[in-house]
């Protein structure tokens, strides 16, 4: 059986040199396919993986996993009525692939005239060229809506198509920064960001409505629903247990007025935020005998700075 290795994902591949031949059977040109795949060379891996469709001994696993990475060939490629009827042969054969379907949606939007930008981005887009605040919502005693400032990131191209950049601030001042991109040769998206000094990289599949992220730890679901064109809904969903659980729900809200607004109470917090921690760390001094450190965004040492202390 194949192993197929999920969008930006990490699954091991015990495969041959990945040349444009056939390596031994089935399984193996399929590996040796998504190892050219890996490293960009789209003519070798669809070449391989047009050996596994055509091979009789092929398993109907074998098959699906060739269908789907050659219609994700051809999508890359923006090859959007081959990508079509390959992600579909897929489907048919494993109704329940969940990335077929995702991969197969954003191939029709192309079929059906949508710009490459939006296929190759997906829900990613929408964050485009803006100061997007994430908020929360109330009503007061009047029944009036109140929106709670949580967040603010701010998105540019650096690169129109293949580099988006942000910086943001949450609720108490930690700042953030990173940039999501797009490897030019696979066409793999990949989010790296930078809070308190530590660094961590995703890899993102965008879908039609949204995306989705993988961590060393996490696997996220996010879907996006415009209202307006400042205005859009999004849903949290993480992947545990075989099982999609919402785990959080907010707007975003393109308003750089809001985003001065936050600015304002995270300043605000963050002095209480820092003074409650400095009184905590002197009393867990006196106690201990021990300096205890304040948190990184209150002046103390950055992750690196305390990791070499240690």
């Amino acid at each position: 059986m194949i192993l197929h290795r999920a969008v930006g994902g990490a699954v091991a591949i015990v495969a041959a040199a990945g040349a444009a031949t056939a390596v031994a059977g089935p399984a193996e040109d399929g590996n040796a396919g998504l190892e050219a795949m890996d490293r960009g060379d789209y003519h070798a891996a669809a070449h391989l993986f047009s050996l596994v469709i055509k091979a009789p001994d092929a398993a109907p696993d074998d098959k699906e996993f060739a269908y789907l990475n050659l219609g994700t060939i051809y999508l890359r490629q923006g090859h959007y009525v081959q990508a079509t009827a390959n992600l579909q042969n897929a489907i048919q054969l494993k109704p329940d692939d969940n990335e077929a379907q995702i991969q197969l949606e954003l191939a029709q939007a192309g079929k059906n005239g949508a710009d490459a930008l939006t296929v190759r981005w997906g829900g990613v887009r929408v964050l485009d060229g803006g100061t997007w605040v994430a908020t929360t919502s109330k009503e007061d005693r009047k029944h009036k809506v109140k929106f709670n400032p949580m967040y603010y990131l701010t998105y540019q191209w650096t690169t129109k198509g293949d580099a988006l950049s942000f910086t943001g601030k949450d609720k108490v001042g930690s700042a953030v920064t990173g940039d999501v991109t797009r490897d030019p040769q696979t066409g793999v998206l990949t989010s790296t960001s930078t809070v308190n000094g530590k660094t961590e990289t995703l890899y993102i599949e965008p879908t039609l409505n949204g995306y989705i992220e993988w961590g060393e730890n996490s696997t996220v679901k996010v879907t996006v629903t415009p209202q307006d064109a400042t205005t859009f809904n999004v849903v949290q969903e993480s992947y545990k247990n075989n099982t999609w659980t919402r785990s959080a729900s907010y707007q975003f809200v393109k308003s750089p007025d809001l985003a001065r607004t936050l600015d304002k109470r995270i300043a605000g917090n963050r002095t209480k935020h820092c003074l409650g921690a400095g009184l905590a760390a002197g009393l867990v001094s006196g106690i201990t005998g021990q300096d205890q450190p304040l948190p990184p965004e209150c002046g103390g040492p950055q992750p690196a700075e305390a990791d070499q202390q240690q």
